[in-house]
Parts: structure tokens; C-alpha cells; sequence
């Protein structure tokens, strides 16, 4: 458990470092007297672009399958009657 928590702790350093290296984040301070003012702004337009470089313009969404056109799906070789309403075919005798 400590390792597992050991490497999601590198891997969000990680993800702060390289944020900072490509602009995903900005830090800023000020300092006023006797105070001192900090502020982190996040850049999701540069986020979402090195994402689109990555992995292109891939909606999250799977595509609908269309409904399948086929009306007749008894096989020619099988009696009409053999076929049941549950899926299961009779055995002719």
C-alpha cells in the first residue's frame, strides 16, 4: 500500500512539473506591504490543445451502431414452423 501511494505521489509531481513546462499552469505573486499574495492560474485552452495533438478530435463518445436492416433472419434450410418465439429450433422428425 505505502508503494502504491508512493507512486500516485511521483506521478502527480510529475503531472505538476510537466503542466508547468508546457504552460497548462502560471504562477504569479505579489507582495504588498507586511503580505504576500500568490495565485495559480490554469490555462485549460493549452490543456485541451496538447490533448487534441495527442490523441486528435476523438469525441468521449462511443458511435451509435445503426439497427440492423435485416426483416428475415430465419435460415432458408429450416421449416418456417421450426423456429420458436424463445430462439430454440425443433428438431424435425
Amino acid at each position: 500500500m505505502r508503494t502504491f501511494l508512493m507512486l500516485i505521489g511521483i506521478l502527480v509531481i510529475v503531472l505538476i512539473v510537466i503542466g508547468f513546462y508546457r504552460g497548462w499552469f502560471a504562477l504569479s505573486g505579489a507582495t504588498n506591504s507586511n503580505q504576500a499574495q500568490a495565485t495559480l492560474t490554469v490555462h485549460p485552452g493549452k490543456i485541451a490543445s496538447d490533448k487534441n495533438k495527442v490523441f486528435g478530435n476523438r469525441s468521449t463518445s462511443r458511435p451509435v451502431m445503426a439497427p440492423s436492416t435485416m426483416t428475415n433472419t430465419t435460415p432458408s434450410t429450416l421449416p418456417s414452423n421450426s423456429n420458436r418465439t424463445d430462439g430454440s429450433v425443433q428438431a424435425s422428425q
